[in-house]
């Protein structure tokens, strides 16, 4: 039997993501985490005991590890020092790696992980990323693990609108299937995919099984923004493959809600 665990968008850097509680900053100063990251960071040392008990092979970082801020676009970063900024995504992922004989980075968006996923890239060569032809972070991971076909990648779409966004997984799991038929080739297993910051799963719907993990972040202010009335859906998953058949645990925290004040 083999266990991998999977999880992705952590955006590490940002004031809404997670972090460790104190933070050395490159000028001498510290950064101290905010209640939210804190209440993250807590539930990232329950899912680091979850992913011990469970003795992993490997584990998998699924893109936009790093909150590189390339465009811009925030003032809701710890640094906008790259150097600095990795630092912080080492000592705080540093833990997990070590509880897995490998570890495996996939790039996310650019706009979060550099051009060509450069910040990624360093972060998998700092955290000893396993080297595929001569990188060590990847657009695509394909695995074959104990028989099972795996493909993991970042980016995948989920719609807004909340009685279509579970479907997301059982069109990525369609279409998937659909490409490699018209490929004459054998569809994967399995397929993993972050990026919308939302879980799904297509179950059993489709020969191939598509399964969208959530994130490690709060609302930023382009969530206000767009979607002020979803809550974070934050965890990751950890799967086990035995004799060319796989388990999925989904292990996801919910906040306790809404905060309503009164008058």
């Amino acid at each position: 039997m083999k266990i991998v665990a999977v999880l992705g968008d952590t955006h590490i850097n940002s004031t809404v993501a997670l972090c460790k509680p104190s933070i050395d900053l490159d000028d001498g100063g510290t950064y101290q985490i905010s209640k939210g990251q804190r209440w993250l960071w807590g539930n990232w040392l329950d899912f680091l005991e979850q992913v011990e008990r469970a003795k992993p092979d490997a584990v998998v970082f699924n893109g936009d590890t790093v909150e590189g801020d390339a465009k811009g676009r925030s003032y809701q970063v710890i640094t906008r020092n790259k150097t600095n900024a990795i630092s912080i995504a080492a000592e705080t992922l540093n833990p997990l790696c070590q509880l897995a004989g490998k570890s495996y980075f996939v790039r996310g968006t650019g706009a979060h992980g550099g051009k060509s996923g450069c910040i990624e890239e360093d972060l998998a060569k700092d955290l000893g990323g396993e080297n595929i032809n001569g990188v060590y972070s990847h657009w695509q991971l394909y695995l074959n693990i104990e028989g099972v076909l795996v493909h993991i990648a970042h980016h995948t779409s989920m719609s807004g609108i909340p009685w279509n966004s579970k479907n997301a997984a059982n069109i990525l799991a369609s279409r998937v299937v659909m490409n490699y038929a018209m490929n004459k080739e054998r569809p994967p297993d399995l397929v993993i995919r972050n990026h919308v910051h939302r879980f799904a799963d297509s179950h059993d719907a489709f020969p191939t099984r598509a399964v969208i993990l959530g994130s490690w972040q709060l609302a930023t202010e382009y969530t206000h923004k767009i979607s002020p009335d979803n809550l974070a859906e934050i965890g990751g998953g950890i799967f086990s493959f035995s004799a060319g058949h796989f388990e999925y645990k989904k292990v996801e925290y919910k906040p306790k809600g809404r905060v309503w004040q009164k008058i």
